[in-house]
């Protein structure tokens, strides 16, 4: 039964959630405990957000930030290539064409990922950047990687109250998004971890990439999953704290539609 009361319950109560993800401190960005994120949270009613209050970029120093991210950014996608130019270079020498094109090809490919992957590392070795040793896939997702994107592409997160804590709670969840692009950047978001959900939520990727020498390494690290029935399925059924699970009762995964669906 529709009555005043309940009327004025529903207008006065929230109907959108934001986060500027990008603007969170630093020194709560990685802390485990949600609230801290929660109490950022900006609402609105039905009518949404005022204009232009989502908009806007967050100032970001060029060095050290901004260079770590052009730097980790372009090694990162030179991965992808690697274990391709490992074997067209083999394949050129093995076929004595080992000072043709192909060679020549593969080697500067091979040369680029290296000098991207020094400079990198003598950027996050300079910083103390370097991912502590024995930290869980959750852990990993907030690292100084992934406070750098948010800060690199300015990334704010608008969501249905539907969505808000603790309606998810206990219940397996697949989160769909897009876009995927060059670079799927959102996929690197740790909100959905954080905000929504108080568990690792497992990002699919590409079976092939789970396959590949350096990048399976990466991806695993952080949580992702091959994008099959069977990883999704166990990740979704996964319970009590631990590599699909953890710090919930079910797991969670999350998909780029426009990627590997």
């Amino acid at each position: 039964r529709f009555t005043h009361t309940s009327w004025l319950a529903t207008m006065s109560s929230p109907a959108f959630y934001s986060l500027d993800v990008a603007a969170i401190p630093d020194e709560i960005f990685a802390d485990v405990a949600p609230e801290k994120w929660l109490e950022l949270c900006k609402s609105a009613g039905p009518e949404g957000f005022p204009e232009g209050s989502l908009g806007g970029l967050h100032e970001m120093p060029f060095y050290p930030y901004q260079l770590e991210r052009v730097i980790g950014l372009a090694l990162y996608m030179s991965l992808h290539s690697v274990p391709g130019a490992c074997l067209l270079m083999a394949a050129a020498w093995l076929t004595g064409h080992g000072t043709g094109p192909a060679a020549w090809l593969s080697g500067g490919l091979l040369a680029y990922s290296a000098a991207l992957h020094v400079c990198w590392k003598g950027i996050t070795w300079w910083l103390r950047l370097a991912r502590k040793p024995g930290q869980s896939p959750k852990q990993n997702q907030f690292d100084f990687i992934a406070r750098n994107n948010h800060r690199y592409f300015s990334i704010k997160c608008v969501w249905p109250a539907s969505l808000h804590p603790p309606a998810l709670d206990g219940r397996p969840t697949i989160f769909c998004t897009v876009p995927h692009g060059l670079l799927p950047i959102v996929a690197n978001s740790p909100f959905y971890s954080k905000v929504l959900i108080d568990r690792i939520c497992q990002w699919v990727v590409a079976p092939v990439l789970i396959r590949l020498p350096i990048i399976s390494g990466i991806l695993r690290a952080t949580g992702c999953i091959s994008a099959k029935a069977g990883p999704i399925r166990s990740a979704l059924l996964a319970s009590g704290k631990g590599k699909g699970g953890e710090g919930g009762s079910h797991g969670s995964v999350a998909i780029v539609l426009d990627g590997v669906a």
